[in-house]
């Protein structure tokens, strides 16, 4: 029996593989049109099946955007920061 579940997993990961290979190429390579978005969105929801999102939340909209305006924030203040050196070393020494 233990032989026969590393077979299914080895099929599910060759399977997981062969969609995401054909979702890129779907992505990036096709004209997207409705057939084509009917088709990614077909295997985005067959690899959520098979590989379910272990943190939902995490992918939730508001949250994203709280996160997104975090970084922001802190990447502003380095920029200040990174700058105000850069003014430092362009004053004459003397």
């Amino acid at each position: 029996m233990k032989g026969k579940t590393s077979v299914t997993e080895k099929g599910k990961e060759e399977l997981i593989n062969c969609l995401k290979e054909r979702l890129k190429w779907l992505t990036f390579m096709t004209d997207h049109s409705e057939p084509v978005m009917n088709e990614i969105m077909a295997m985005v929801d067959l690899l959520l099946i098979l590989e379910p999102i272990e943190n939902p939340e995490y992918f939730n909209a508001e949250k994203g955007l709280e996160r997104f305006w975090k970084y922001y924030d802190q990447r502003k203040q380095e920029e200040e920061y990174i700058e105000g050196i850069r003014q430092v070393e362009k004053e004459p020494q003397g």
